[in-house]
Formats: C-alpha cells, sequence, structure tokens
C-alpha cells in the first residue's frame, strides 16, 4: 500500500542518519491520520570486515490501521566501499541465465556480489530476525534502500527469488 512505500521511504532516509551501528537514534516520528507509527528498530549491521555489503537494518513498523511490518532497510552511497560497489556496473547475466536460461536480462554486478557475501555471512542471522518479527506480529517483509541502497534491495530480492 502507499502508505507502507511511504514508511520505506521514511526509514531510507533515517539510516543516513544512524552514526553508530550498535546505538542507532531514535526512527524520527511519524504520524498516520494523527495516529502515531511506532518503530522497534531490531538491529542496524555495518561491519565490512565481516562481509557487510553495507550499513541494513531491520526494523518494525506498526502503521495505525494497518499492522506490523517488518522492513529490512540498505542505505545507499557514502562511503569509500560503497563506491568501489558503484563502479563494478558490468551486467551480471549469471543469476538469470541459470534460472531460466535468459541471457538478456542481467543484475548490476556489484549488487548482486554484494548480496552473494551476505549470503554467506549473515542470511542466518536476518532469517532469525524476520523470523522473530512475524512471531511478534509482522505480517508483510518489505526491503527497501534508496540509491545504492535500491540496487541492494533489489538484489536482495533477487536472491530470495532464486532461493
Amino acid at each position: 500500500e502507499l502508505i507502507e512505500d511511504f514508511v520505506a521511504a521514511w526509514l531510507s532516509e533515517w539510516i543516513y542518519w544512524v552514526r553508530n551501528a550498535s546505538s542507532p537514534c531514535p526512527v524520527p516520528s511519524l504520524s498516520v491520520g494523527g495516529d502515531a507509527v511506532t518503530f522497534l528498530v531490531h538491529q542496524v549491521c555495518e561491519d565490512p570486515l565481516h562481509c557487510s555489503p553495507a550499513r541494513l537494518a531491520t526494523v518494525t513498523a506498526t502503521i495505525p490501521g494497518h499492522g506490523s511490518s517488518v522492513y529490512l532497510v540498505f542505505k545507499g552511497s557514502t562511503f569509500l566501499a560503497d563506491f568501489v560497489v558503484n563502479a563494478s556496473v558490468s551486467p551480471d547475466y549469471v543469476p538469470f541465465h541459470q534460472a531460466f536460461q535468459d541471457a538478456t536480462t542481467f543484475v548490476h554486478h556489484g549488487a548482486h556480489h554484494a548480496m552473494a557475501q551476505l549470503k554467506v555471512h549473515q542470511w542466518m542471522d536476518l532469517m532469525g530476525q524476520f523470523r522473530n518479527a512475524i512471531r511478534q506480529g509482522a505480517s508483510h517483509l518489505i526491503v527497501c534502500g534508496h540509491s545504492l541502497g535500491g540496487q541492494y534491495a533489489l538484489a536482495f530480492m533477487l536472491q530470495v527469488f532464486l532461493e
């Protein structure tokens, strides 16, 4: 729904303001029809030495009248390593060719590679966070990000689809 898209954009902005991943700043207040949206930040992760491709966060948002959704939020470009990924613009046809024998559709190579690393090093932790959010009442998973974060979000969903 449109309101969930707006919350995704709100969180995609918030993640740029997080200065300390171990103690993230609160998500700024947001209301819908005068009722506050509540946010629960589960985790913010940013550790390039442990193959974190980018800053990413898991946040549950409860929207009045709409229920709860868990958001996986990817941050866009701000660090030198991000620009290395951005520079890896060569198309990667392998995922679509392996899945569908399609040699015309591709994914951004740098984002796809980053998600492959995330799968190796952080996948199980993310799946555990999603399961916990579902147990706590979240009914949807929304994957979002801005700029390079949007590329990461698309590459993440491709990885999920290929699973």
